[in-house]
């Protein structure tokens, strides 16, 4: 039996203790946040951003631009200087303009959602692949008990491995089937170690890592292992809708249409314009090509998101995030060996534990002492009384 003063000390060591590793666990954290989520949304707008054409849609437009609006002067030339001004003769009316206008403008904008919506399916899928990794990655680490080196090393490789997949992914939905990427090559360099013949190295990169994780999970036997295989395979759930909006252009028939009622309707502008506002017809075309070729520009840039231009989802910070972090779980020691120090019930006794109740320090003895003389109590014969009368 521990007197108070032991008692006190050891609490006090193990505030200090719980302490300490807190402090240790708040500087690995700010290591972490230092070193990742780099993904951020933050953008704070400025009238300066309108100035930074780099970042927009006209690097990849200004000759369609330039190429309109040489048309527009030219058919304000045509019809506005008099020796050859052979184009006088057309009509005022813009209906056509209105008309196709409003039609082109509907059709732009159902692109427009439909590309963002593949590009936000992916940042989605995207997701799912991070907070799964993670959880199958804290599901090894805690529940498969590694006894020797070699299994120490083992699990080591497989958390390796779930980095590989979000490495492999990447390069697969970029159309990079090799797995001598410098960023893949150390993560799956030991995946025949896992094989044990029911698993060997093929095109699908990804699907293969998955492969060899599952074979190293059954020859763990451990019987934990069922919400690890449920992790996997939403890992290549996640791959499989990814590599679904890759793989999955728009219907090129609705692209070549959509094309060329664009067309059509920037070459018609100008003889619909010009006998109305004269020269500034070509300041009008020049926009409306901007507007509208950029809008198309936009579209078929982000319908595809996992390409390398700028304005796709980074997925290089999305798979350094996930290297990252794996990384800080493998490098944690005792996890799963309660480093909390808590308290369990059976280690009470009623000597050194004592319960603040109602202002009153009491031993756990006394509190179950109460606790048993309350379920000794029985009912008085005014007690039913009283319900005899709510019965009444």
């Amino acid at each position: 039996m521990q007197s108070p003063e032991t008692t006190g000390a050891s609490a006090s060591n193990s505030r200090t203790a719980l302490r300490s590793d807190s402090a240790l666990t708040e500087v690995s954290l700010g290591r972490i946040r230092g070193t990742v989520h780099k993904i951020q949304n933050h953008q704070k707008e400025h009238w300066r951003d309108m100035l930074r054409f780099h970042l927009t849609i006209l690097p990849f437009i200004w000759r369609h631009c330039i190429v309109f609006t040489i048309w527009a002067a030219l058919v304000c030339i045509f019809a506005l200087v008099a020796p050859i001004n052979f184009l006088q003769w057309l009509p005022q009316s813009i209906i056509f303009s209105t008309v196709v206008g409003v039609s082109l403008s509907l059709m732009l904008a159902f692109r427009l959602n439909t590309a963002y919506d593949r590009f936000w399916e992916g940042r989605r899928y995207w997701s799912s692949i991070h907070a799964t990794t993670l959880n199958v990655a804290r599901l090894i680490k805690i529940f498969i008990k590694a006894t020797t080196d070699q299994e120490e090393s083992s699990k080591s490789n497989a958390l390796r491995l779930l980095t590989g997949f979000a490495q492999a992914t990447k390069h697969a939905l970029r159309q990079e089937f090799h797995a001598d990427y410098e960023d893949l090559a150390p993560h799956i360099d030991h995946m025949h170690n896992f094989a044990q013949g029911r698993a060997t190295v093929t095109r699908n990169i990804p699907s293969d890592t998955l492969s060899h994780l599952h074979a190293y999970l059954l020859g763990t036997n451990q019987p934990v292992i069922v919400p690890i295989l449920a992790g996997i395979s939403s890992l290549e759930d996640s791959y499989t809708h990814l590599e679904r909006i890759g793989n999955t252009p728009i219907p090129q028939s609705q692209s070549i249409q959509l094309d060329q009622i664009l067309l059509a309707y920037l070459l018609a502008l100008p003889f619909q314009l010009v006998r109305q506002v004269g020269w500034y017809t070509v300041p009008i075309v020049c926009f409306t090509a901007y507007l509208f070729i950029g809008i198309d520009a936009i579209s078929d840039k982000i319908e595809n998101p996992f390409m390398f231009f700028f304005h796709n989802l980074p997925m290089d910070d999305f798979c350094l995030d996930i290297q990252s972090c794996i990384d800080y779980i493998d490098e944690q020691e005792g996890v799963g060996v309660s480093p909390l120090n808590w308290v369990h019930s059976y280690d009470m006794k009623d000597s050194d534990v004592h319960v603040h109740h109602g202002g009153v320090e009491n031993s756990a003895a006394h509190i179950r002492e109460k606790g048993s003389n309350l379920r000794k109590w029985k009912p008085s014969g005014l007690t039913f009384r009283l319900i005899d009368r709510i019965h009444d």
